[in-house]
C-alpha cells in the first residue's frame, strides 16, 4: 500500500504554504477564460501538482519490493512534438 496521504503532506510541509500555491489551483484573474475572477482550490492540481503527486507515487510504488516496483522508470515527461 503507498500511502500518499502522508507522502504528500510531507512534500507539501516541505514546499511551505506559499509554494505549494503552484501545485494547487491557485490562479489570478484573468488568466483562464474558465476562471475569469481567478480560483483559490487548495484540493485540486495543476499539472505541476499531478505531476509531483504522481512522482511520489512511482517512488513509492518502486520501493514495495512487488512485481509491479521493477516497471517504474525514472524517465521524465516529454513534451509531445
Amino acid at each position: 500500500m503507498v500511502d500518499l496521504s502522508e507522502l504528500s503532506r510531507v512534500f507539501l510541509t516541505r514546499l511551505g504554504v506559499e509554494a505549494s500555491k503552484g501545485v494547487f489551483l491557485w490562479l489570478s484573474p484573468g488568466l483562464y477564460p474558465n476562471f475569469p475572477d481567478g480560483i483559490q482550490d487548495n484540493t485540486h492540481f495543476q499539472l505541476k501538482g499531478a505531476t509531483e503527486m504522481s512522482r511520489l507515487v512511482a517512488r513509492a510504488v518502486a520501493g514495495l519490493g512487488l512485481p509491479l516496483s521493477g516497471e517504474v522508470t525514472s524517465a521524465r515527461h516529454r513534451s509531445s512534438r
